[in-house]
């Protein structure tokens, strides 16, 4: 604008009107170049940027202002014959800031609206100074429109194409964000995938990916390791190729079910490896679905189990040899107890039939001396059974009511004797809160309270036994505290935690010295503990022993009926029982025993049918229909139980009555008692037996009215 204008300034009006002109058009550039050198990246402006837009618009207006001024001074000194080119200045300058409309709009609409203004104002001085009819003012306007025309399609042009290289590059830029985010996430996708399968290739167990029809695809390097397969042998074959001989084929069905069903599933199953040998493997079975829900591919992952299924088989052997072996002990318990009583019921009886006859002081001492022999025996056998049963937990404890009170007492009492024989001072403490009546199990009781008691008396040469009872109320239950003291060796204080253990003693001088088992203790603490109870001790050598018994027992109500306590059998009547009239069968093979029950039952009146097998008893229950059978459980032939059940066959066919059947055994197990009764027996008598409990059982069965603790057949027992 300057170079153009200044020498036209220069030859209309000299060199002072050309340097104004000169000066306001460049420092109108000067402000408006300096201003946007300030401004020159909008990125950096931020909040101040409205502040930026109106200033450069203001720096544009002035800047336009000025080249409008020299314009228009030259349009004056002109006289009108630089119309034309103040014209075209004006058109330049409306080109000029059209183009940069996108860049800057305000500034370039203001820089419109002066050019236009300037020219519009040249024209209209123009038509004012001439005559309006002048045809060449009329061309003059006419030539304007047409640059005006030019000039608005040249800026709509340059508009249009400044737009669409604005979207173009916007939309440019929106495809590079979004490859730019997808390559992000394909990159992404690319390392999860590389680390997944980076996981998979070293995962210890078998990864095995396959189709939908179970074609091998993919398997990783623990499956050549488990299987013996290797990549390029496996891929392309079936998985069905892993089974083999042993592979369980119900099992395979079931996996292939649920591979055509599109299910997990998961299953212990039998492979084969490549060199034939099985392998067990925990196949866990999962399929992979598309986002359209189609099956894309099976992952099998396969663990092997082999070590595991051995440790079991290993684990079910141990269980078959420890559950053979208690079988064994207690087949052998069995047999010994009835082996052992067996003889002991000759021993034990002969005895008692012995005292009965007239004897010196001499022999009755001798006799008393097997018979008490015997009895220890017996005692002995009891607490080996006892103790059996209580380990494998196949005692049960009843719960009934009955009298606390009379129970201790009644412990006292059968231990008396002991006591008075050492001269042993034997006490008793009961509190006035006791309870008359508790809920639980009086023989159980009885059992622990004899063991304590006895063994008391056992290891105690002088002083006291003493039985004391503490009782707390709460809840209807009854908190027992029992504590029985003596004065007797003690026990050393680091052999207290060893006294309950099964044959086991404190000191082997003194168990050589009292004798005994070591079982005693053993089996009060587990039937204490099998009452819900525990028990302990307190001792120290010379200062005699404390044994503590806690138990928690509900109380009973007042008008419940007492269970029958433990009877004192030296209480028991001791007179011969009328029975004439009465028809017995006794089947017993043995000898010994056959002469013991022909003299316990001399003088009672019964006439007495003997047998050695169950079939020939079977035809005398037939011929003579006795009153009563006593029947061994062993016996050749036929056993006791299956004599039994045909002699309760007999009787159904016939409508008769049913005879009592009472079993002789030696068999002293609970479950052999369950047997008896199962097979139809009425009662039994464990062998060995005295005199009273054979009379007792047979007066209960013929429900004679004798004995106060027999009142029940269901119940017989000796």
């Amino acid at each position: 604008m300057v170079l153009v204008l200044f020498p036209v300034m220069y030859h209309l009006g000299g060199l002072h009107l050309a340097a104004l002109a000169a000066v306001a058009s460049v420092s109108g550039e000067a402000l408006d170049c300096y201003v946007l050198s300030r401004f020159a990246r909008r990125s950096t402006i931020g909040k101040k940027l409205p502040f930026a837009l109106g200033l450069t618009t203001l720096t544009a207006g002035l800047q336009a202002g000025a080249n409008a001024f020299a314009i228009a001074l030259m349009f004056t000194l002109g006289d009108g014959d630089t119309r034309v080119l103040a014209g075209a200045a004006c058109f330049a300058g409306i080109l000029d800031a059209a183009l940069v409309f996108a860049a800057h709009r305000g500034a370039s609409i203001i820089r419109i609206i002066v050019y236009f203004g300037c020219a519009s104002t040249i024209t209209l001085q123009e038509w004012l100074r001439n005559d309006s009819s002048d045809p060449s003012l009329v061309y003059e306007a006419l030539s304007i429109g047409f640059l005006l025309y030019v000039c608005w399609l040249i800026v709509r042009h340059v508009f249009k194409t400044q737009e669409r290289s604005s979207n173009s590059r916007m939309l440019t830029l929106e495809n590079a964000r979004e490859l730019a985010h997808t390559n992000a996430a394909l990159e992404q996708s690319r390392q999860t995938t590389r680390r997944l399968a980076l996981v998979a290739e070293h995962a210890s167990d078998s990864v095995i990916v396959t189709d939908q029809n179970g074609v091998i695809t993919w398997v990783n390097r623990a499956f050549t390791r488990i299987t013996g397969y290797s990549y390029a042998e496996a891929v392309g074959r079936n998985i069905t190729f892993l089974n083999g001989p042993q592979t369980d084929t119900a099992s395979a069905e079931r996996l292939n079910k649920a591979r055509d069903e599109m299910k997990p599933f998961r299953i212990e199953i039998i492979n084969h490896h490549r060199d034939g040998h099985p392998i067990w493997v925990d196949v866990n079975m999962s399929p992979l679905f598309d986002e359209q829900g189609n099956l894309v591919n099976v992952v099998s992952i396969e663990r092997d189990i082999g070590e595991a299924k051995e440790r079991e088989q290993a684990l079910a052997e141990a269980r078959r040899v420890a559950e053979d072996s208690v079988r064994a002990r207690r087949n052998f318990l069995a047999t010994m107890s009835h082996e052992i009583r067996t003889p002991m019921t000759g021993v034990i009886g002969t005895t008692e039939l012995l005292l009965e006859t007239d004897l010196d002081k001499q022999q009755e001492t001798l006799v008393r001396t097997i018979s008490s022999s015997g009895d220890s025996l017996l005692s002995i056998i009891n607490e080996i059974l006892d103790f059996s049963r209580l380990e494998e937990g196949r005692l049960e404890v009843n719960a009934d009511p009955f009298s606390p009170g009379k129970c201790f007492q009644t412990a006292i009492d059968l231990v008396q004797p002991l006591a008075d024989a050492k001269g042993l001072r034997l006490k008793i403490v009961l509190p006035s809160s006791l309870p008359q009546q508790v809920i639980g199990d009086e023989r159980r009781m009885s059992q622990v309270l004899l063991n304590l008691l006895g063994n008391a008396i056992k290891f105690t040469e002088v002083g006291s036994v003493e039985l004391e009872v503490s009782v707390r109320l709460e809840d209807g239950a009854c908190d027992l505290l029992l504590l029985v003291r003596d004065t007797g060796v003690g026990i050393e204080t680091s052999k207290l935690d060893r006294i309950f253990e099964s044959f086991v003693q404190a000191d082997s001088k003194i168990a050589g010295r009292f004798g005994g088992t070591g079982l005693g203790l053993a089996i009060s603490r587990l039937l204490v503990r099998a009452m819900g109870g525990e028990i302990s001790v307190a001792s120290a050598p010379g200062t005699g022993t404390v044994f503590f018994v806690s138990l928690s027992l509900p109380v009973g109500e007042l008008d419940a009926e007492i269970a029958p306590a433990t009877a004192n059998i030296s209480e028991l009547p001791q007179e011969t029982v009328d029975l004439s009239g009465v028809c017995i069968l006794v089947a017993e093979d043995n000898r010994t025993n056959t002469m013991l029950l022909e003299r316990m039952l001399a003088g009672t009146g019964a006439s007495l049918l003997f047998t050695e097998n169950g079939r020939e008893a079977l035809d005398l229950f037939t011929e003579h229909a006795p009153d009563i059978v006593l029947m061994d459980l062993h016996m050749p032939i036929l056993d006791g139980l299956a004599a039994t059940g045909l002699m309760r066959l007999a009787e159904n066919n016939c409508g008769g009555i049913p005879v009592p059947i009472i079993a002789l055994t030696a068999n002293a197990f609970p479950e052999d008692r369950d047997l008896c009764i199962a097979s139809g027996m009425d009662g039994i008598i464990t062998k060995p037996f005295r005199k009273r409990d054979l009379l007792n059982s047979i007066t209960s069965a013929l429900a004679v009215e004798r004995d106060p603790f027999q009142s029940h057949r269901d119940s017989l027992t000796a």
